[in-house]
């Protein structure tokens, strides 16, 4: 069974199968951000051991 358009305000057809890209790529960010300050916490907490390896980039050195 074929999904319907739904009708929005003026009486224009939308489909209820496009793709938000607004939302996925707003929710992938804040996934990539989340995991990469969870990086830096865990680092920061082992005192930046030199085990942990060198740092794929650094955007300011103190």
């Amino acid at each position: 069974m074929a999904a319907r358009p739904v009708r929005a305000q003026g009486g224009m057809k939308m489909s209820g199968t496009k793709i938000l890209w607004g939302q996925i790529t707003l929710v992938l960010s804040i996934i990539v951000l989340t995991w990469w300050a969870a990086t830096q916490w865990t680092a920061w907490e082992l005192a930046f051991q030199p085990e942990l390896g060198r740092p794929w980039f650094v955007l300011c050195r103190p």
